[in-house]
């Protein structure tokens, strides 16, 4: 019985598990700094190939007023436009949304400063695409 055991979990092992997709991530931990009142594109232009998801896992501890999306290059540098827009008038948290397949191209993190006065900054854990 062992042995049956034993080649199942083998063969498992041989076939895989999971969606097989694979994350490549342009960047990670990185601090970013928004001026109030402003629309920036923060991280890109990164290369992204046709039918890869792009995704971000960004969070704030300050409450700050923004918005974060994903554009593509030449695009409007607006958090609150683009793909996998996040919205929120007092962020303290961390979100990791994602776009679902796109086409292949250049694209670019956007992020929307709403404060009066305090910069926005957010911290990027990640910024990246899967395929």
């Amino acid at each position: 019985m062992k042995r049956i055991w034993i080649g199942a979990v083998a063969l498992v092992g041989l076939i895989g598990c999971g969606s097989g997709t694979v994350q490549h991530i342009w960047v990670a931990n990185a601090p970013q700094a928004v001026p109030a009142g402003v629309a920036s594109c923060q991280e890109g232009p990164y290369q992204s190939p046709s039918g890869a998801s792009i995704f971000y896992d960004i969070g704030d501890s300050y409450g700050d007023d923004m918005d974060v999306s994903i554009v593509a290059y030449g695009d409007h540098c607006d958090g609150s436009s683009g793909y996998a827009v996040s919205t929120s008038p007092s962020w303290a948290g961390r979100i990791s949304p994602s776009t679902g397949s796109l086409p292949g191209g250049l694209y670019q993190l956007a992020i929307t400063c709403y404060n009066l006065v305090d910069d926005c900054t957010p911290l990027l854990y990640s910024f990246g695409y899967e395929d």
